[in-house]
């Protein structure tokens, strides 16, 4: 793992997310937690956020499809993650909300722009 980027809510409540290489996918943590897909620039700026109770399976199976159009169409190349297993799902859900209400990615926001 990487280095750590803090997001904002739109609550203002701060969230910290590690960088996980994008070429070892296949070791991502089974806990729960949230991941983001995200463009390299500055900002780390998101295009893809999701809350999930396993992030390796959730990434490896279903999440696939999704890394590769936020690869493909809308240039993300970075993995970021924050797991937390003593987090419920439900707080887990907030939190992807809260940062969808700030950031508006476009794979979570534009159901056009997924596939």
């Amino acid at each position: 793992m990487g280095f750590a980027t803090d997001y904002s809510g739109a609550s203002g409540r701060l969230y910290t997310y590690v960088i996980f290489s994008a070429a070892d996918l296949h070791n991502l943590p089974a806990q729960g937690g949230s991941y983001i897909f995200a463009v390299n620039d500055a900002a780390r700026t998101p295009v893809f956020i999701e809350a999930t109770n396993g992030v390796r399976a959730s990434v490896m199976r279903q999440g696939m499809a999704e890394w590769n159009v936020a690869r493909t169409k809308h240039g993300a190349e970075l993995v970021l993650i924050h797991v937390d297993p003593a987090l419920t799902m439900a707080r887990r859900q907030s939190e992807k909300e809260d940062l969808i209400a700030c950031y508006y990615p476009p794979m979570n926001t534009n159901p056009d722009h997924q596939q």
